[in-house]
């Protein structure tokens, strides 16, 4: 990972707030900075040094992971070493995320560091994040790789009889099996009507010939993330399930068919939103069309309505159009993109086709 072109992109923006110093609290932009996959630390960067604040259960860690990186060791008083490390550097304005720093913690840096003017920076290191570069998007294929190949494993072991929840659990273990480092969230696994609830939690509901099976599953891997979404079918298909799977197949081509450089998020939503509205289901499609993903499995940009922020190359994130309907069920194909100069690839090759999704 490039992490002097990340330190050099911060610098840039300590430049223009004027600051001297700035603390990183966020654990995904602590990795992201530093290749530290720790957590229960701080980073200072300022424009001469770079330093992991920790105590003696990361010391060797930081050493092993983060090269060029100072490690400065603290005991009980977190403030305190804190304070020290930034009067050694001699910062007069000291930048902190005030997305992550808390109300009681940032108390506790002013007491600290009294002398020490604090700046309030929402995302700047999440805004550096929605970039990626070549080796974040071989991460990111990897996880999907996993998890992939653990869905493959699923459509042909799974069958009438077993419940929500074991067919979360078998997911999960064949992700680790195919070399993930764990799931990148909390399996969703939704039988039948339940398929309604876009974030269900798997459950003892026993699966029945003739349900749709909503599975949203995810893997990390080198510590990056994947997020997809298929909906297999057990037995015939009804005209219901056909019709409203289609339109959100063809909602995603749409937006697909959109993204590129320059166009706005707001627009690539719109294609799939405009779709399915056409077609009577515009109420039944409240969320989101998509979110960027990759050390967070949520994270900046958010694909929606009224976002008129413009994609770039390198830009990574989920398109995910469904339909909702309480009582019946739902249908999301979820698959990943990555913006590239002069359009899209999507990173996902997992089968959506809905001849091959009936078991």
């Amino acid at each position: 990972m490039n992490m002097s072109r990340r330190l050099r992109s911060l610098r840039k923006i300590m430049e223009a707030a004027k600051l001297d110093g700035m603390l990183v609290s966020s654990v995904p932009n602590i990795t992201y900075l530093s290749a530290f996959t720790g957590d229960d630390s701080l980073a200072l960067v300022t424009m001469e040094s770079r330093q992991i604040i920790t105590d003696f259960r990361y010391v060797e860690q930081v050493e092993q992971e983060c090269r060029g990186w100072t490690v400065v060791r603290r005991d009980k008083d977190l403030w305190g070493a804190v304070a020290a490390a930034v009067k050694k550097c001699r910062v007069k304005r000291l930048g902190f995320e005030s997305a992550h720093l808390s109300h009681r913690n940032h108390g506790n840096l002013a007491a600290a560091a009294d002398r020490v003017r604090l700046v309030p920076l929402e995302s700047e290191v999440e805004n550096l994040r929605e970039v990626k570069d070549a080796e974040e998007v071989k991460a990111i294929e990897a996880a999907l790789g996993t998890q992939q190949a653990a869905f493959a494993e699923i459509k042909e072991w799974v069958k009438p009889g077993m419940t929500e929840k074991e067919v979360a659990r078998e997911l999960d273990y064949r992700m680790r099996c195919h070399g993930a480092e764990g799931s990148a969230f909390e399996t969703i696994v939704a039988a039948g009507e339940r398929g309604s609830l876009p974030h269900a939690h798997a459950t003892e509901r026993v699966i029945r010939k003739g349900d749709a099976l909503l599975i949203d599953w995810g893997a990390r891997r080198f510590f990056y993330n994947s997020d997809l979404t298929r909906v297999l079918h057990f037995g015939t298909v009804g005209r219901d399930f056909e019709k409203r799977y289609e339109i959100v197949r063809q909602a995603q081509e749409r937006s697909l068919a959109v993204i590129r450089p320059g166009a706005t998020f707001s627009e690539v939503d719109g294609a799939a939103r405009g779709f399915i509205r056409e077609k009577g289901y515009g109420e039944q499609f409240g969320h989101s069309l998509g979110h960027g993903v990759g050390l967070e499995t949520h994270e900046r940009p958010t694909v929606r309505g009224g976002n008129e922020e413009k994609l770039r190359p390198g830009m990574v994130f989920t398109v995910e159009p469904g339909i909702y309907i309480p009582g019946w069920g739902g249908v999301r194909i979820e698959d990943m993109v990555l913006v590239t100069d002069r359009g899209v690839r999507v990173l996902s090759t997992c089968d959506k086709d809905l001849g091959r999704m009936i078991l």
